[in-house]
């Protein structure tokens, strides 16, 4: 069964990246050069312009800022270039679509996939620890010493800077450990992907909208040093749309005299401050024009789906105080309409609902790894099924055995894991059905059991190990995004023909040398400025929030939440239904993952307005000029997207040489 029903939607066949050059192998000794180069080049421009200079954002996107950024050097300078000296010289577009996959896979764990919410995570309970807070009476105890250093000078060090070099004898184990357990954890989402890729790539046909740009900058028209791509002028017109719009609050940022636009967030708060209307919290308009770029590419019915559900959910709040009942969410995370709660009871019901569709794949990869059946048309596939089952199961085994050696409880961790995982398999699926790719998802794994359960069940031990886990399940941007983005990596080898043995090692050599080398200078930025300087949300918000919150459950202990359970099966019940609505009834209007995506924390307030401008946009375009006219004005959309990207990749090298708080493009 189809679910992917988007007639308004660009057909998988437009995505192929055709070659008329002598095909080569797509991971050859100059990709790999290539990618070397370019991967000291931005770890080192990442690490400076968003910890210390507080610039763009380069990883709050997916795809990276950095990742598009790169591929658009490449295609305009570097390999024209190379074709000039040489027509041979140049790189084909199989090489330009390995080489973008590995930087986009690779974006996230240099930023905040891995380095810059775990690195000071390591230490921060101890540097936040005081004789008020208490903490180290409360759960001291029960942090393993090879989690962290744990003398308190070399703590201090970090934080607050020293003149003495790098302690790395002292970090290299704590770090080595650690990476065992992300790494087994990129391991598993690899092989859970190469699982479902045949059933949402071949057999459901999903869309993968974020992959439409990078094939077609990567396109390549023989005997042109530059494809058409480049020579439209309808995509120039967006492209110097997007930069003029960003550039305004950009300056204004750097030189106040000059005049600003309210591109990112125009607040709506203030005519609303009479209650009920007092009620709806965070909302604002924005303009991001890479979002409405985007958006554009999306089918009409999640892009309407998604407004209509987030302005629902505002009327719900209003709702709620108009009559009095906010509810009483014991365990602290929120009130009616409870939005968190109802988003994760929706992810969970899209994940399930997705593995039931699937159930006859699933049993056929399931045959195959056990030797059942013999897997066909398999051989350039990233990982055989078996292959996919084993990389899928042990990765995840080695993460429960980590963390049970940790002290946490083989069962809690059990139960962490699955959630997680159900939680990035969403957000895989809604990347590759709708491309939001930005969102940060329902609240993390550990608040939900808290919710369930209520804290005390669980323990000082365990609530303290879940705190040391808060990195990776607090932010879907951050660790999470690295599977929707292996996907898309295998969605674009599919369009461009890459053998899955090229695919495969290079997707891996992309994220062992990143994150090695973005612990050895995230370390060095550390002890240079110390900690505490350095980007308030990686360092100051991410990786001390959850020691906080465990501090007060340790005092005072959170009973079950019941309005939040009540609330996650109403978003599981609601969201079965407009499954079956809009499989059952062709005039339904409204998409299943624009709920998901609503009730979810600060992405939705950045997302809605884009979302609705092109909905209104795309149904007009169709209205009165059908598929020919949306696919004509789509290069213009496209440039919207990069010309955004580009300008955040000029104000980061902006924020890399001014030495004040720079402009972060998104959010």
């Amino acid at each position: 069964m189809r679910l992917a029903r988007a007639p308004d939607a660009i057909e998988a066949t437009a995505l192929d990246a055709p070659s008329q050059q002598p095909e080569r192998p797509a991971l050859s000794g100059r990709v790999i050069l290539l990618f070397l180069v370019l991967t000291v080049i931005i770890v080192l421009w990442v690490e400076y312009s968003v910890l210390v200079v507080d610039s763009t954002s380069f990883n709050s996107l997916a795809p990276s800022i950095t990742s598009v950024f790169a591929l658009l050097t490449v295609c305009l300078l570097l390999n024209p270039l190379l074709k000039l000296l040489r027509r041979s010289f140049g790189l084909s577009p199989r090489e330009l679509v390995l080489l973008y996959s590995m930087l986009m896979v690779a974006s996230p764990v240099m930023s905040i996939g891995c380095v810059h919410f775990l690195l000071p995570t390591m230490t921060s309970a101890r540097y936040f620890a005081t004789p008020e807070n208490k903490w180290e009476e409360l759960f001291f105890e029960f942090i393993p010493s090879w989690l962290g250093p744990t003398d308190q000078r070399d703590v201090l060090d970090f934080w607050e800077s020293s003149p003495r070099a790098v302690p790395w004898l002292l970090w290299l184990r704590p770090i080595a450990l650690w990476s065992v357990f992300v790494l087994a954890m990129y391991l598993a989402m690899y092989g859970l992907n190469s699982i479902i890729r045949r059933q949402w790539i071949d057999r459901e046909r999903l869309t993968f909208p974020l992959v439409y740009l990078p094939l077609e900058m990567a396109r390549e028209d023989p005997g042109r040093l530059l494809s058409s791509f480049y020579k439209n002028w309808l995509m120039w017109t967006g492209f110097a749309l997007a930069v003029v719009l960003q550039s305004f609050p950009g300056l204004h940022t750097y030189y106040p005299a000059w005049p600003d636009l309210k591109v990112k967030h125009y607040p709506l708060t203030p005519f609303m401050r009479e209650p009920p209307w007092n009620a709806v919290g965070s909302f604002a308009l924005s303009f991001y024009p890479c979002m409405i770029g985007f958006a554009y590419i999306l089918t009409t019915e999640v892009s309407f789906s998604g407004w209509f559900f987030y302005l629902f959910s505002k009327a719900e709040r209003i709702f709620g105080r108009a009559i009095g009942w906010t509810g009483v969410a014991g365990s602290g995370f929120g009130h009616f309409p409870f939005e968190e709660y109802q988003s994760a009871g929706a992810w969970i019901a899209l994940v399930l609902f997705a593995l039931w569709i699937a159930r006859p794949h699933l049993l056929q990869v399931l045959r195959s790894a056990l030797g059942w059946l013999r897997e066909e048309n398999e051989a350039d596939a990233p990982l055989t099924h078996r292959g996919g089952v084993v990389a899928a199961l042990g990765g995840i085994a080695v993460m429960l055995l980590w963390l049970s050696a940790a002290g946490l409880h083989a069962g809690v961790a059990a139960i962490l894991l699955v959630i997680f995982f159900i939680f990035i398999l969403a957000l895989t699926r809604i990347r590759a059905e709708a491309g939001l790719g930005c969102l940060s998802g329902p609240l993390t794994t550990a608040d939900l059991m808290i919710g369930w359960a209520g804290s005390g069940p669980f323990g000082a031990r365990n609530l303290t190990l879940m705190a040391f886990c808060h990195w990776f399940t607090v932010e879907f941007r951050g660790a999470g995004t690295v599977m929707p983005c292996q996907l898309e990596a295998m969605k674009m080898a599919d369009a461009s023909r890459i053998r899955g043995r090229h695919l495969t090692p290079a997707l891996a050599l992309a994220v062992v040398v990143t994150m090695f080398l973005a612990f050895a200078v995230t370390l060095k930025v550390c002890y240079l400025h110390g900690g505490v300087t350095l980007n308030r949300w990686r360092f100051l918000d991410v990786p001390v929030t959850p020691f906080r919150v465990l501090g007060n459950r340790l005092s005072s202990p959170a009973p079950p939440d019941i309005y939040g359970t009540a609330f996650t099966l109403v978003g599981a019940g609601t969201m079965l239904f407009l499954t079956l609505m809009r499989i059952k009834y062709l005039w339904w209007p409204f998409h299943p993952i624009g709920y998901a995506y609503a009730f979810t924390k600060r992405s939705a307030h950045w997302l809605w307005t884009p979302l609705l401008i092109s909905w209104i946009i795309k149904t007009t375009v169709i209205r009165y000029g059908g598929f020919q006219l949306y696919r004509t004005l789509l290069p213009f959309f496209l440039g919207l997207i990069l010309g955004d990207f580009f300008i955040g990749g000029v104000f980061g090298v902006a924020g890399a040489l001014i030495p004040q708080k720079g402009y972060c493009v998104f959010p």
